[in-house]
């Protein structure tokens, strides 16, 4: 139901009331001059009936306040006829042509003058007492008609005019209606978002710090990893130069080892030598043996000392080989010992080689952890700032549902006064009471 239908209810409702309330009159009336019950009780609940059952069936019909028009008009000819035509019951007629202009509508203004022009018309004709307490002519029932026109000429206006404004505030009130219902559900959501954007805030700002803790712990660890990258660059470097100077004491001892494995060379010739002289000595002791029996008894001492050199002889050989044999296993030892440091050496080298290459490493080590560092404590400070910002936008969400919720506040205030606007039976009071 719109405003316009609503307002025709609120108006028709109005009349009946007012109409119902002339039966007493009626009855007083009736009773005082002398007419019938009946026919103020009857009558009027006859003229009633209609409108009546319309407003029951059809409580906005367009019909209704025309069929209230007729009715309020039989009333006022029923107050004459009561009143036994007297002249003063004939306001009655001009404050309910008055009174039909609360509908906003030309067609009950009309219908009304219509009404009141034929029953005057009419029972004068079939009844002048009705009309008149006088001897009145026709002449004064067009003066009557006269006036009536007068008055209905500027209430059609006025109707026409006041009927526009209830249009316009139909128009007003069905667009506020959705205004106020769009504004509603906006709301709703703008609140729903505000609610979901500070709970979403909350999240990430408790991830950021989830993550931030977990990048310092990360520093910390790079930062240990560049001490220890550090340190054991230092002792690469260390390591670097004991094993050099390792490889310089092998190669020292190599140097050493060929010097002896030389010696041991030249002490193996001499021996070969010892040993060549023993067996020249030998030789000659025994030919000197030999000769000093054939010389026989003046040649014995000479046979004596010549087995005394031969037997020296034969020691002298006797040792020269073992020498030569210790003189060898000393030679095979030291060449042993000089491929022992040969690979020695080599291996020194290696490892010399290596420990360059592991310093190497941990210079980029070291210069990746400290990159690392930076670029860590750049994230880290990058973090921060966004914690910072996660931090206003869940101030700024909460800002925003609280603004929803006024928001929320104000369009149901405004529905509660477009809903009171439609009801006309106070469309006046309650929006002054809401605002």
């Amino acid at each position: 139901m719109n405003f316009r239908q609503s307002f025709t209810r609120s108006r028709s409702a109005m009349f009946l009331a007012s109409l119902y309330l002339h039966l007493p009159i009626f009855s007083y009336l009736a009773m005082k001059n002398g007419h019938s019950q009946w026919l103020a009780w009857g009558g009027s609940l006859f003229i009633l009936s209609v409108p009546t059952a319309v407003y029951l069936m059809k409580n906005a019909s367009a019909l209704l306040p025309n069929l209230l028009a007729v009715a309020l008009m039989s009333f006022s000819g029923m107050l004459i006829h009561l009143g036994n035509g007297m002249i003063e019951m004939h306001f009655h007629v001009f404050v309910s042509l008055a009174f039909c202009l609360s509908f906003g509508m030309m067609a009950p203004i009309l219908t009304a003058a219509a009404t009141i022009a034929i029953h005057h018309i009419a029972f004068f004709l079939w009844l002048p007492k009705s009309v008149f307490n006088y001897d009145a002519s026709f002449g004064i029932v067009l003066l009557h008609a006269t006036f009536v026109v007068l008055e209905t000429v500027p209430l059609v206006l006025i109707a026409r005019r006041y009927g526009a404004f209830i249009s316009l505030q139909d128009t007003t009130i069905a667009q506020l209606t959705t205004i106020s219902g769009k504004n509603f559900e906006g709301c709703t959501v703008i609140g729903d978002t505000g609610k979901k954007l500070d709970a979403s805030a909350s999240e990430v700002s408790q991830g950021l710090e989830n993550s931030l803790r977990m990048l310092q712990e990360l520093v910390a660890q790079v930062q240990t990893n560049t001490r220890s990258a550090q340190e054991a660059e230092s002792l690469s470097t260390t390591s670097k130069q004991v094993a050099t100077d390792g490889s310089k004491h092998i190669m020292e001892l190599i140097n050493s080892i060929k010097s002896i494995s030389s010696s041991a060379a030249e002490i193996t010739n001499i021996v070969t030598v010892i040993e060549d002289i023993a067996f020249q000595t030998n030789l000659l002791a025994l030919n000197a043996s030999v000769e000093a029996a054939r010389a026989g008894e003046h040649g014995r001492g000479f046979g004596v000392v010549a087995e005394a050199v031969r037997t020296l002889a034969q020691r002298c050989a006797t040792s020269a080989k073992d020498i030569s044999g210790l003189v060898k296993g000393n030679v095979e030892t030291i060449h042993a010992g000089e491929k022992s440091a040969d690979l020695s050496s080599k291996s020194l080298n290696e490892i010399l080689s290596s420990i360059h290459r592991v310093q190497a490493l941990n210079m980029e080590i070291a210069t990746s952890s400290v990159a690392q560092g930076r670029e860590l404590e750049n994230v880290t400070k990058t973090i921060t700032s966004v914690e910072q910002l996660t931090a206003q936008n869940t101030d700024y969400a909460q800002n925003l549902a609280t603004s929803s919720d006024e928001l929320l506040s104000d369009a149901q205030v405004l529905t509660e006064l477009v809903g009171s606007m439609k009801d006309t039976g106070s469309a006046t009071r309650r929006p002054l009471a809401a605002a």
